[in-house]
């Protein structure tokens, strides 16, 4: 009873908060994918800039375009300094003429010139370059250094007795100052430049690594901000759906058992086990008749019955295709009983004293005719008889003129002293697709064997020609051999073939109808 109770409770509040439970699971699922999804996206964001060196985009981009204002007015202010020391410098040596060659070819000169350079170099590098943490301490001393070489050079300048006067005895002293003053300029705004442009590859490199990186932040913010508003629209969908179920369990009737249950003691009858045993017989008898219409329908001649039902003529022979796994140590041991079986059937259509020729045909090349003829030939003279074997491949060719006369006694014993009772002429010819036969030929033959082989469909053509040649046999005995059929229907004519096991031979006497027969068979291993 308490049972029922709690059912009926169980389906109530299925129906009642069934649709409502199903929703909130929904936004649930949905709530834990968005989530995953937006963490992902977070997370990929993170790894951008962490891989970029990027903390905050906007300001690490004004800062680098106000560095790049700041190196464009210093550049161009170093490089004007430079275009106008350069300008007075070349005037004042036109105006010194040799004078100022020999000082620049003076040692001390040289030594002082190259110090000045290498310190104005090292001064702007620690001026432009502030990320290089060149403390103030370095800066005076490089400053010092600088004042006292611009001295050492005066001074040098000064000890040139030569240089006071020119050679009309004008006073010089004035020119050289004023032309090393501009030396010094020239040689100190030449290093700021060098170092400048070094500075404005560095500035490119910064611009070509910040131009990319914004496009790729916008896009993957973004994505996060997409997954940002689906995650709160779908956590407000969940919290109305969870005011909804509370709402409707507020509002719901408690449920009070008013009546006991009744239920019935036994099942209630019902018609299924007519339906279950109809749907069975139903099942069987479809299966048979889509198997039986499917034989019906067949037109390939893989056993006995169908080839004589679609031919009209009687199956004397059947040989095995090649078996493989278990039962190929027995595929020399089928072929050598069906061989025996044709054989045996064959000679009963001998006659004595004269050739018993056998005319091995088919529709189409490709049949076994070979096959059978050497399985024939190998047969009858385990049977002590005389075997001739001609094959249109080596002994006779195909055109009209000599293809026509069928191989006779005289052609093959011209003194006539053989014994015609024991030899038997196996006569292989081409496929009636490629050549025709005669009717001296199907006729003066003792028996003419019709090589199919049982894998491909009988087709209309087929049927056409076997009909022909029917005709053209006349009373000459016309037989079906198979090729390449399977095991069990080669057992149709050779009886049960090895292994012969117990289920095997169980099933074929099943199948033979000998419901009570003990047959022996030798066991093959």
């Amino acid at each position: 009873m308490c049972i029922l109770i709690d059912e009926f409770i169980h389906q109530y509040q299925e129906l009642r908060f069934g649709a409502t439970n199903s929703v909130i699971a929904f936004f649930e699922a949905e709530l834990q994918r968005i989530g995953k999804e937006l963490k992902a996206a977070e997370d990929d964001l993170t790894v951008y800039r962490t891989d970029n060196r990027v903390i905050n985009y906007d300001e690490e981009t004004k800062h680098v375009a106000a560095l790049n204002r700041d190196f464009e007015l210093q550049y161009w202010e170093s490089k004007n300094a430079f275009e106008v020391a350069d300008s007075i410098r070349k005037d004042l040596e036109k105006r010194m003429g040799i004078y100022s060659d020999i000082i620049r070819n003076n040692k001390d000169y040289i030594y002082h010139n190259e110090k000045i350079t290498r310190l104005s170099e090292q001064l702007a590098m620690a001026t432009y370059y502030p990320e290089g943490k060149i403390t103030a301490r370095v800066k005076d001393s490089l400053a010092g250094e600088l004042a006292a070489s611009q001295k050492a050079i005066e001074q040098t300048i000064r000890d040139f007795e030569g240089l006071r006067y020119t050679k009309e005895g004008i006073a010089n002293d004035a020119v050289v100052e004023e032309w090393l003053k501009q030396e010094i300029a020239y040689k100190k705004g030449e290093a700021e430049l060098h170092v400048l442009q070094e500075r404005a590859r560095q500035m490119s490199g910064k611009y070509t690594h910040f131009a990319p990186i914004g496009s790729v932040l916008n896009r993957k913010e973004r994505v996060v901000n997409i997954f940002e508003k689906e995650y709160f629209s779908t956590m407000d969908a969940l919290n109305s759906a969870r005011l909804r179920q509370k709402s409707l369990q507020m509002t719901s009737a408690t449920l009070k058992v008013m009546n006991d249950p009744y239920y019935p003691l036994t099942s209630l009858s019902n018609h299924r086990k007519k339906i279950i045993i109809g749907v069975f017989f139903a099942s069987l008898v479809f299966t048979i008749f889509f198997f039986l219409l499917i034989e019906l329908m067949d037109h390939t001649l893989h056993h006995k019955f169908k080839a004589e039902l679609l031919t009209g003529k009687q199956v004397i022979g059947a040989f095995c295709r090649t078996l493989r796994i278990q039962s190929r140590r027995f595929n020399q041991l089928y072929t050598t009983l069906s061989a025996q079986t044709l054989c045996n059937y064959a000679t009963t259509y001998f006659k004595p004293g004269q050739n018993n020729i056998i005319n091995l045909i088919s529709n189409e090349p490709g049949e076994g005719k070979s096959f059978v003829s050497n399985q024939m030939a190998e047969q009858f003279k385990a049977q002590g008889l005389e075997v001739k074997q001609l094959s249109w491949h080596d002994n006779f060719r195909t055109d009209s003129d000599s293809f026509t006369p069928i191989p006779g006694t005289q052609d093959q014993d011209p003194n006539g002293k053989a014994d015609l009772k024991n030899q038997v002429i196996l006569v292989e010819y081409p496929s009636l697709k490629e050549a025709a036969l005669t009717t001296d030929i199907l006729q003066g033959a003792s028996v003419n064997l019709e090589i199919v082989d049982s894998r491909r469909t009988w087709k209309n053509t087929d049927q056409l020609l076997f009909n022909r040649t029917k005709e053209m046999a006349g009373k000459t005995p016309l037989f079906l051999v198979l090729n390449y059929t399977k095991r069990d229907a080669a057992e149709d004519l050779n009886g049960l073939m090895p292994p012969y096991t117990f289920f095997r031979k169980l099933f074929y006497r099943l199948s033979q109808l000998g419901l009570t027969a003990t047959d022996r068979h030798k066991k093959y291993v």
